[in-house]
């Protein structure tokens, strides 16, 4: 039995064969932590986790009527709907949906949005991997990433993947000349459009040149050397502002709020009490910024195509929300321990380390909310496609051709 009091703990899995799925059924107790995930490490370049719910208390301890069906969760302040069906052919204003695991509301748009012709300079000094959004209507979709790499003679040390409003994969581009890597492609309907940046941490960034004119960072920047002060708006409710050596300790202003950072790789958690965008002047560089939310360099730039997502310190009175949707299982009582059962695809899992898988257990503001939660046991079942008698042959075969 090991008791867990903070947020990320990592635990690992060493597989001596490939397999097809990973089945972790986790027995645990939870003493009022709102939010549980389990994830598996699915892109060791940008440290992604492919993220499961345990356990969320916001759904399970709501009083708002409850509608499930078919894995998915559907509360209501007021009963306006009689099924989730009902409400997806009829999807109220997005502005009053939270949404956990959940992206299927249907396409985003800005009524009032015109293409330019201007292409806008954007002078960030960013570092390593990162993901944004972009908005396009009637219009080439381009980016040109000026950047340095600071491991010389690195083959491909930046790509950049475009995936559309539904999560479809378009392309991947690699860098083909030294210190610059373009994405480009026409013809495409007007929409929401997500870019991947893939890079290591040596990579640094100088300036992205774009004729869009929304550009918005998802959740997280990280910062190489800046000899000037520079501004980044956000409507995060907080951010976790991280300095990496001594020497860049810094007066940072969020949100009206002037504070020091002077300790190197401790997480100073800022939060701000209003709604809406607000300024976060920085006065150096090398510094990671983390959050729930969307950055941009502009407030021009900024724009938020998500649905409120549904998470420790949202005031969903506050920001007018009458639905959460999400898909989810709540976990099964045995006795006096919770059971959930969670699947991964071993296909798009990571290996950090040769032969090793990394996991996580996530709960977000544990420290905050001051709570904890016991984990019991983990049965942990890896399947694989059975052996037949052709499929040794091949190999044997394919061995002899060796």
């Amino acid at each position: 039995v090991q008791q867990i009091t903070g947020d990320p703990t990592y635990f690992f899995i060493h597989p001596h064969r490939s397999f097809k799925t990973v089945d972790v059924e986790v027995w645990f107790q939870n003493q009022k932590t709102p939010l549980l995930e389990l994830g598996a490490l699915a892109n060791e370049k940008t440290g992604a986790y492919n993220l499961h719910p345990l356990e969320n208390l916001f759904i399970d301890e709501s009083n708002w009527n409850r509608i499930e069906e078919n894995g998915l969760v559907l509360l209501q302040r007021h009963k306006n709907f009689s099924s989730i069906n009902e409400f997806l052919m009829h999807v109220p204003a997005r502005d009053t949906i939270a949404t956990y695991h959940y992206q299927n509301l249907g396409p985003f748009r800005l009524p009032d949005y015109k293409p330019s012709l201007h292409v806008q300079t954007f002078s960030v000094p960013l570092r390593g991997s990162h993901e944004f959004y972009t908005y396009i209507k009637d219009e080439t979709l381009q980016f040109e990433i000026i950047y340095e790499s600071q491991i010389k003679d690195e083959l491909q040390p930046v790509s950049l993947r475009l995936f559309n409003e539904n999560n479809q994969f378009i392309l991947e581009v690699f860098a083909n000349e030294e210190g610059k890597i373009l994405l480009e492609q026409s013809g495409l309907p007007e929409g929401v459009y997500r870019i991947q940046i893939d890079a290591q941490d040596h990579v640094f960034f100088k300036e992205i040149r774009t004729p869009q004119q929304k550009l918005t960072f998802l959740n997280h920047l990280s910062f190489s050397d800046t000899s000037s002060a520079f501004s980044v708006w956000t409507q995060a409710k907080q951010v976790a502002f991280t300095i990496r050596e001594a020497i860049y300790e810094q007066e940072v202003v969020f949100s009206g709020e002037s504070f020091l950072l002077e300790k190197p790789y401790e997480r100073y958690l800022k939060k701000k009490s209003s709604l809406g965008l607000d300024q976060i002047v920085l006065s150096k560089g090398h510094l990671v910024l983390d959050g729930i939310g969307h950055f941009a360099f502009s407030q021009d730039a900024w724009f938020n195509p998500d649905p409120i997502r549904l998470w420790p310190g949202v005031d969903l009175d506050a920001l007018g929300v009458n639905y959460i949707i999400s898909t989810y299982t709540s976990p099964r009582q045995e006795g006096e321990w919770k059971v959930q059962t969670i699947q991964f695809d071993a296909s798009i899992l990571a290996t950090e380390k040769p032969g090793t898988w990394k996991f996580v257990f996530s709960a977000p503001e544990i420290e905050n909310y001051q709570t904890f939660f016991t984990i019991k046991e983990l049965r942990i079942i890896l399947k694989r496609n059975p052996l037949t008698f052709d499929w040794i042959l091949g190999e044997i075969q394919k061995y002899l051709q060796l």
